[in-house]
């Protein structure tokens, strides 16, 4: 049972209460993090070569896909969201060949 905070309103026990029956919806939160941190490393680390900055946008696009998926509850339901994280991999690989052309002498 999870303790009931007196200073809090009504709607935010519900959300508290939402997000915490449910380890899946740890586990998106925590892996949409995880996929902002490593755009904002790869943006910032990353320098000027060719797919860097694509890389790190579509790495915020499917941290956003995650975000979306905790409240869904899965990655191929709805339709859309599993073409929208399928567009984000297919981005992913593009950014990392011309990265990985760029680096070619």
């Amino acid at each position: 049972m999870t303790p009931t905070f007196r200073w809090a309103p009504p709607e935010l026990q519900a959300a508290r209460d939402w997000l915490l029956t449910d380890p899946t919806r740890w586990g998106n939160l925590a892996e949409a993090w995880l996929w902002f941190g490593l755009a904002g490393v790869v943006a910032l680390r990353g320098g000027r070569r060719p797919g860097v900055r694509s890389g790190a946008a579509w790495l915020v696009l499917f941290s956003g896909s995650d975000l979306v998926e905790m409240f869904t509850g899965a990655w191929w339901e709805p339709l859309w969201l599993f073409f929208w994280k399928a567009a984000c991999v297919v981005g992913l690989a593009a950014s990392y060949g011309a990265w990985r052309r760029s680096a070619r002498p």
